[in-house]
């Protein structure tokens, strides 16, 4: 019988993989899942199904051929510098369903609890990591290809499956309850290859499919197509606001927030890195630890640093190593 989850996970960097799977395993426990890794090593293991990366094309590429191996019924993208917090996938499931009742095809995007933002592109939330059902994906069969357009090799495949959803009838909302975060340890390894190659040839045949749009609202600048916005600018855990009624005054105040909380976070996590003693940026140093070190590791220095108040997003109060990740952020 198939895994109720398929967390698709390539990776080029065995050590960050094995901090993310170590997270996923260890804050997983009582749900029926499969990690399917797609990389150029072996990477087989308790509950991980390796997909030898066949076509050295990206993370797109590596995406959509571990989507294509998955077995899963919930399919969740991820990536190598993102670890699993507690209960992260205990509403996945019920928000699916929920959603397919109304809307298919349905999408929904995991919450970085270190980066309160979401994306948004001509004013309609996507997912930076889509889950979406079986059936959804089915859904979208017939529009370039399915839940990833490898054309876009490492830009714009997630804004462009955010649009193909909305386009066609369907709905992409923010999971809150998806926690996961951000590592910080990330930076000591390479990015992979392709990963930023050519973006603005990706932006152009992403603007020439979707540009129609733009109305008299969006340029064809990249800052005004695609926009971050605080978790305060969620309505109904979405974003979708026609361009004919998007306001300036909207957008100057969504941005001044974000600019001030963006700030603060940076700011913070700042003071907290020049008190650690990982002072190069030589992956060498990290060779000793343990999976569950650089968990904690992790977890301490969040802790740390994202103690406030960000907006009507009410993003994390009070913090500490053991509250950290049971305080979700609130969105209307």
């Amino acid at each position: 019988m198939p895994p109720t989850f398929s967390i698709v996970l390539p990776t080029l960097r065995p050590k960050l993989l094995a901090l993310t799977l170590h997270s996923i395993h260890r804050n997983s426990v009582g749900h029926d899942y499969e990690v399917v890794v797609v990389s150029p090593f072996d990477a087989s293991g308790d509950r991980v199904r390796w997909s030898p990366e066949r076509i050295v094309g990206g993370p797109i590429a590596a995406h959509a051929q571990g989507v294509g191996d998955s077995r899963g019924d919930i399919l969740i993208t991820m990536t190598d510098d993102t670890i699993a917090l507690p209960g992260w996938l205990d509403t996945i499931e019920q928000r699916i369903a929920t959603g397919e009742r109304t809307w298919v095809p349905f999408c929904l995007g995991l919450n970085r609890i270190n980066s309160p933002a979401v994306g948004t592109v001509f004013g309609r939330y996507y997912a930076y990591f889509p889950i979406m059902s079986r059936r959804s994906v089915d859904a979208l069969g017939g529009m370039y290809g399915g839940m990833y357009d490898t054309a876009y090799r490492g830009n714009w495949a997630d804004p462009d499956l955010g649009l193909r959803i909305w386009a066609s009838g369907g709905r992409v909302e923010f999971c809150a309850e998806a926690r996961t975060m951000a590592s910080t340890l990330q930076r000591y390894f390479p990015e992979a290859e392709h990963k930023n190659t050519r973006p603005q040839v990706r932006f152009e045949m992403f603007f020439e499919r979707w540009g129609h749009l733009a109305g008299d609202t969006f340029s064809r600048r990249l800052v005004d197509v695609n926009r971050n916005f605080p978790l305060s600018v969620l309505r109904n855990n979405t974003v979708y606001v026609e361009q004919v009624k998007l306001p300036r005054s909207f957008i100057e105040r969504a941005a001044r927030e974000w600019h001030w909380q963006y700030l603060r976070v940076i700011s913070r996590l700042w003071r907290e890195w020049n008190r650690v003693r990982l002072r190069n940026y030589d992956s060498s140093y990290l060779d000793d630890w343990t999976p569950e070190q650089m968990y904690l590791h992790e977890i301490r220095r969040a802790s740390r640093s994202l103690i406030g108040r960000f907006g009507r997003g009410g993003y994390v109060s009070r913090a500490s190593v053991g509250s950290l990740v049971q305080e979700v952020p609130f969105t209307q």
